[in-house]
C-alpha cells in the first residue's frame, strides 16, 4: 500500500438511527429501517411521503442560528476536535444548505433581512469554519468528494491533518422536488432490487478527520485510493454506459494498488430508483463478472442522506474492514438485480483489513470512488 494516504483517526455521524456511529452502525448491522410521513415531521406538502428524519431535530430557521443543517454539522464536528490546530484544514459539502430560510423568506419578505443572503451565498462554510475551508458542490457525490480532496492535500503535504464533513438536513424544497420528478419511494426503499420504486429522502451529518501516520500497523485502517470523474450526461440522470463511473472505481483500484478481485465488499450508492440501480450494478457486473462480491447499500434504512451519503458510505467501509461485518440491505429482499450478490436479511462476514470499496454518485454526472483497507 501506497505509505502516502492517509490515516482514520476519528469518525462521527448523526441521522434517524442515532446521535453518533456506534449506534447508528448497530442499528445498520441489525437491518432496521427508519421512516415516517413528512407531514409528521413538519413538512405537509407532501404528508405521506415517507423520510428518514432525525428524532428531535430544532427544524427553526434564524439569522443567527441558521437552520437544522447546521445543527446537524455543529454536533458532530463538535466530536471530531482537531489535533494539528490551525494547521488543520476543512472540507465539507452539502446538496441543498440551509434552502429552508428561502422557504422562511416567502412568508417574512423584509427585503433588508440578512436570511436574504442565502439566495446569494451559501452559510454553511463560514458558519462552520469561520471563513476558511474547502466547501463541495458536487451534489449527492460531495461528501464523498470533499473526502478525495482532503486526501490528496494531505498527500502533496499542503496539511497534516483534514477533517472532513457531508451534511444534509431535510428541505421543504428537496422532498417537493424528488416528489415532483417521481424519484421518492412511496413504502419502502428496495435499493438494487428488481421492485425497486425510489428513494427514501433522509438526512444526516458524518465527518471523518484523517492524519499522515508513519510506520506500519496492521490495525490501522487507510484511505488506499480515490478515483473520481464527471460525465456531465445530464442534469440528473446517470451515464446509461456507466462508462465513467467504471473509470472512478478504475482509477481508485489503481492508485490503492489492488485489482478488481481483491476487494472484499462494495458499499454501493444504491439509490433504490431505476436509472441509478440499474446502471451501477451493470458496472459492477462488467468489474466483478463471477458476481461472488458482497454488495449492500444503507440507503433503505436510513435514507438517502445526500451529501453526507458519501460518507456515510465510507464509514460502513471504514467500519467493515475493522469488523468483518457488513451490513445487510434493510427491507427485505425481493430478486437482486442480475449479477448482484446483494447481502440481505443478516450481516455478511469478510476477512477483516479489507480492501473495502465505497461510492457515491451525485447529480450532473458526478462519480466518487474510494478503497478503504488496514494494514501497510
Amino acid at each position: 500500500m501506497p505509505e502516502s494516504w492517509p490515516e482514520i483517526m476519528d469518525v462521527a455521524a448523526i441521522c434517524s438511527a442515532g446521535a453518533d456511529w456506534p449506534t447508528i452502525w448497530r442499528c445498520l448491522i441489525d437491518g432496521k429501517r427508519y421512516s415516517s410521513a413528512a407531514g409528521l415531521n413538519g413538512y405537509p406538502l407532501a404528508p405521506e411521503v415517507p423520510v428518514s428524519a432525525v428524532p428531535g431535530l430544532d427544524r427553526s430557521v434564524s439569522p443567527g442560528d441558521y437552520g437544522p443543517a447546521c445543527r446537524l454539522a455543529r454536533h458532530v464536528l463538535a466530536r471530531i476536535p482537531a489535533r494539528c490546530g490551525r494547521r488543520t484544514r476543512y472540507y465539507g459539502a452539502s446538496n441543498h444548505s440551509e434552502s429552508d430560510l428561502v422557504v422562511n423568506l416567502s412568508r417574512e419578505m423584509p427585503e433588508a433581512s440578512p436570511l436574504w443572503e442565502s439566495l446569494l451565498v451559501d452559510p454553511m462554510p463560514a458558519y462552520l469554519f469561520h471563513g476558511s475551508g474547502t466547501w463541495m458542490y458536487s451534489a449527492c457525490a460531495g461528501g464523498l468528494h470533499a473526502l478525495c480532496a482532503a486526501s490528496l492535500d494531505l498527500a502533496d503535504g499542503k496539511c497534516p491533518e483534514a477533517i472532513v464533513i457531508g451534511v444534509d438536513a431535510l428541505s421543504a424544497i428537496g422532498i417537493a422536488g424528488f416528489l415532483r420528478v417521481g424519484a421518492t419511494t412511496r413504502g419502502a426503499c428496495r435499493p438494487m432490487q428488481t421492485n425497486r420504486d425510489g428513494i427514501l429522502i433522509g438526512e444526516g451529518a458524518a465527518a471523518v478527520r484523517l492524519q499522515m501516520t508513519s510506520g506500519h500497523s496492521d490495525s490501522r485502517v487507510r484511505l488506499l485510493g480515490s478515483g473520481m470523474s464527471c460525465d456531465a450526461y445530464h442534469p440528473t440522470d446517470p451515464d446509461p454506459t456507466g462508462m465513467w463511473l467504471e473509470q472512478a472505481i478504475r482509477d481508485a483500484l489503481l492508485r490503492a494498488g489492488c485489482d478488481a478481485g481483491a476487494i472484499r465488499a462494495i458499499i454501493a450508492h444504491g439509490t433504490g430508483t431505476a436509472k441509478n440501480d440499474q446502471v451501477e450494478s451493470d458496472v459492477y457486473r462488467r468489474l466483478w463478472p463471477q458476481a461472488n462480491t458482497p454488495v449492500t447499500s444503507v440507503k433503505g434504512a436510513i435514507g438517502h442522506t445526500m451529501s453526507a451519503a458519501g460518507l456515510f458510505n465510507f464509514l460502513v467501509a471504514f467500519e467493515a474492514t475493522r469488523t468483518g461485518l457488513v451490513p445487510p440491505t434493510a427491507c427485505g429482499c425481493a430478486p437482486a438485480l442480475d449479477g448482484m450478490d446483494l447481502v440481505c436479511h443478516e450481516p455478511r462476514i469478510i476477512p477483516k483489513g479489507g480492501p473495502v470499496l465505497a461510492v457515491a454518485l451525485g447529480f450532473g454526472g458526478n462519480n466518487c470512488a474510494c478503497v478503504v483497507g488496514a494494514g501497510a
